[in-house]
């Protein structure tokens, strides 16, 4: 167990990375709330098939945050944590994935 940040959606997030990145138009969104969202002001992150590009043009590798459970910090210097501000309102746990067309239409 690591001394990172980040809450169980921003720690979902991170590890879809890696994955997501093999995938054109991919996307995965991660959020839940409970109007004042604990140990950091986010309530979740974003993941693209562009992610893991992102982090290595910034020296970042996600299993090195993985291992620390900091996903917070792995996400903060790419703009991709979910900030929502107090809602004061409860939201469960919310997970959606996009994917864009993977193969070419039939004709």
């Amino acid at each position: 167990m690591g001394n990172g940040t980040g809450g169980r959606n921003q720690e979902l997030a991170l590890g879809t990375v890696t994955d997501l990145a093999g995938i054109p138009q991919a996307a995965l969104v991660s959020l839940a709330t409970d109007g004042g969202d604990g140990p950091t002001p986010a309530a979740g992150a974003v993941v693209t098939d562009e992610t893991l590009t992102q982090a290595h043009h910034l020296g970042m590798e996600p299993d090195d945050f993985l291992d620390r459970n900091d996903a917070f910090h792995f996400f903060e210097p790419l703009n991709d944590l979910l900030v929502t501000g107090p809602t004061q309102t409860n939201v469960n746990d919310l997970v959606l994935l996009f994917l864009g067309e993977l193969n070419e239409p039939p004709n």
